[in-house]
């Protein structure tokens, strides 16, 4: 491959050809012909649902514990919110599930030892009739706890802090899903002192439907994770990517990577996705090549998986092969793909947009045309490893995914994130002292958010039929036009 790379002229020309393309819809449905992209159509179709993907959060978090008997005194004694008074994790999560059933939906603590049939009784105690293809333990929020957030004694003049997990019920790409997210967060600012530390996670599961799922659909959520997770940890705390917890997919792939990965046979349409002339970089070709033909689940998940039990950025724990236990196809999946890479947060504007642009790119891996990936992976490849990117590829890669209009949100926070100093004090496991118990959130900001982000309707671009009014005899397209010039401005990456 010998491609000549862009100077700064001619990348500005191509970010601006980027925009230009995406606002007249370039992106449609075509899909190149081959006989291995039919067959892969015709093997897709009984896995059309509707529209709507499901999705599930958890949220990490800290609570302060005062021990009435000890008699020590309440550090922050006008909150007027509630803290734990117990020791033993049951009660004191009893009163924090009763407050926010009462409050939102019905929330139950986990217990590890209920059988399917026990989770579905207690369902029906709670007069909620489970439904078949869900199971019962996500048919409802549950709190538990989380070995990875350690108990710390004498934190700002409370007895200790204690982590917990709230995990949701499986949810829905809907405006009343977003909002049962965004009530429950207030739940939980509004009635518990609350913090966050640095060992602290945001995890959301993504799933198309409840029904099977093909792996060449896993396999894309991959190969388009590690193209664009230079971007995405741009979005997160600075210490995410080294955290022992969501490592890059990167750190994980390349030492491993050889030159058999990147000389390695490949099927046709791994060419008609991924611009392999955009890519002079062996060991990135060599990367996607491996993922992109991963036989199995499980062989994807080896390689996507650190050694010695532990997780990355992108976690397959819950996504299951239908041959797992005997009598099912490997090409064929149930469960979902987990995303590890935002730190802890309750702040539910960051929790909504974030989760909804997850949401956005697992739509994309599954419905994008061979024609979007093609413009969609030099766009990513812009955003280098270290140092900082260049706004228009922020602006880019969210128009590509339909989010253009949080272009504002996201660039503000890669401002405030980059200045955060990746000192000892950034990695540390324990929360500081001082002022870390989160404020109350303002009803009319619940509000705003409410109206702004849950009600609204994301399409991405590339999922837009054709305009029926358009001349379809024209040859070829301006959109066509629009492509061949962005891959002709498009050098090495």
């Amino acid at each position: 491959m010998h491609s000549k790379a862009l100077s700064d002229g001619d990348r500005e020309s191509f970010l601006e050809t980027g925009m230009a393309l995406f606002s007249r819809h370039a992106f449609g449905t075509h899909v190149q012909k081959s006989s291995l992209l039919d067959d892969r159509k015709e093997d897709s179709q009984k896995y059309v649902r509707n529209e709507s993907y499901y999705f599930g959060i958890e949220l990490e978090l800290y609570m302060p514990v005062l021990l009435p008997h000890e008699g020590g005194p309440d550090p922050h004694p006008n909150h007027g919110r509630e803290l734990s008074r117990a020791e033993q994790f049951p009660k004191r999560v009893a009163f924090m599930k009763e407050i926010i059933s009462f409050k939102g939906p019905l929330t139950l603590m986990w217990d590890e030892h209920f059988d399917q049939k026990s989770w579905k009784s207690k369902l029906l105690s709670h007069g909620i009739v489970p439904v078949d293809d869900i199971d019962p333990q996500y048919q409802t929020w549950t709190i538990e706890t989380d070995v990875s957030l350690r108990r710390m004694s004498g934190w700002a003049g409370y007895k200790q802090l204690n982590g917990l997990e709230i995990i949701s019920r499986v949810l829905r790409d809907t405006p009343e899903c977003w909002e049962e997210v965004l009530n429950m967060i207030s739940i939980l600012r509004n009635n518990f002192r609350l913090t966050v530390g640095k060992s602290c996670g945001f995890h959301i599961h993504v799933s198309k439907g409840t029904g099977p799922m093909l792996l060449h659909l896993v396999r894309k959520v991959s190969v388009l994770m590690y193209l664009a997770e230079n971007i995405v940890y741009l979005l997160c705390c600075p210490g995410r990517r080294k955290s022992r917890y969501t490592p890059s997919l990167a750190s994980l792939l390349e030492p491993l990577c050889t030159d058999q990965w990147s000389d390695m046979n490949v099927p046709a349409d791994f060419e008609q996705y991924i611009p392999v002339d955009k890519i002079v970089n062996r060991r990135t070709l060599g990367i996607l090549k491996m993922l992109w033909t991963a036989k199995t689940l499980q062989r994807l998940k080896l390689l996507i998986t650190p050694s010695m039990g532990s997780k990355s950025c992108l976690g397959l724990s819950k996504c299951h092969s239908f041959d797992e236990f005997g009598g099912g196809s490997e090409d064929e999946c149930k469960g979902t793909v987990e995303f590890r890479y935002l730190e802890g947060t309750l702040n539910p504007e960051l929790i909504l947009r974030w989760s909804q642009l997850i949401v956005s790119l697992f739509q994309f891996a599954d419905l994008a045309s061979p024609e979007a990936w093609q413009n969609f992976v030099p766009t990513v490849l812009q955003c280098p490893a270290l140092g900082r990117m260049d706004p228009n590829v922020l602006r880019v890669f969210l128009s590509f995914l339909g989010n253009g209009d949080d272009y504002d949100f996201w660039v503000n926070r890669i401002q405030m994130m980059t200045s955060l100093p990746l000192d000892a004090q950034q990695l540390a496991r324990r929360p500081v002292d001082d002022n870390e118990i989160l404020p109350p959130l303002d009803n009319g900001y619940i509000d705003a958010l409410r109206e702004e982000l849950c009600t609204r309707e994301m399409k991405l671009p590339c999922a837009i039929q054709k305009v029926a009014t358009l001349d379809e005899s024209k040859s070829p397209t301006d959109q066509e036009d629009l492509a061949e010039l962005l891959s002709e401005k498009a050098g090495s990456f």
